[in-house]
């Protein structure tokens, strides 16, 4: 007589969540675009109902296609299977003045949450001053009219203007 048991299945229900930068992890000008994409795996041995949603805390943009188009074509993302969303990140001063922009995000389907996935795109700080002196005026002693602005004698007084400027891409401190 064959006798079987019965074996139960772990019913696991997890994400997994991979995050990467495909475009300018070195950012150099405010304006630069960050393109992150973030991979989402049903990680576990459950099917999960759609959508797949990004939380990441600094970027705006996230956005995951519909599952229907992933994997068997149904609207689940089943065991293994795998969505690619995207988001992307507009550099701004202050990430060029910090030197990096780090940032997580988690991924959620069917109500379960991916550990964070995180990832860090590195400014190339560029400081620089450019400085140009020009003679503003000069005052001649011992003289009633000036036609052109030289000087000749003990105690003329010439002015200069300083103009500096942040020729470089991240803010500098002062004084100057």
């Amino acid at each position: 007589e064959l006798r079987f048991a019965e074996v139960p299945v772990d019913k696991v229900t997890s994400v997994g969540l991979t995050k990467r930068i495909t475009a300018n992890a070195t950012y150099d000008t405010v304006g630069d675009v960050i393109q992150y994409e973030f991979d989402v795996e049903n990680t576990g041995t459950q099917t999960l109902a759609g959508p797949a949603t990004i939380d990441d805390g600094l970027i705006g943009d996230e956005s995951c296609p519909s599952l229907d188009g992933v994997g068997n074509g149904d609207s689940d993302l089943q065991p293994g299977e795998v969505v690619i969303c995207t988001g992307s990140l507009t550099v701004d001063q202050g990430h060029l003045d910090t030197g990096s922009i780090e940032n997580s995000a988690t991924a959620t389907v069917d109500g379960v949450t991916s550990d964070q996935s995180s990832v860090t795109a590195t400014a190339n700080q560029m400081p620089a001053i450019t400085l140009i002196k020009s003679i503003s005026s000069i005052t001649v002693v011992n003289t009633t009219t000036v036609t052109t602005p030289t000087y000749a004698n003990v105690g003329d007084v010439i002015s200069y203007d300083f103009n500096v400027q942040n020729s470089g891409n991240q803010t500098l401190g002062g004084p100057v």
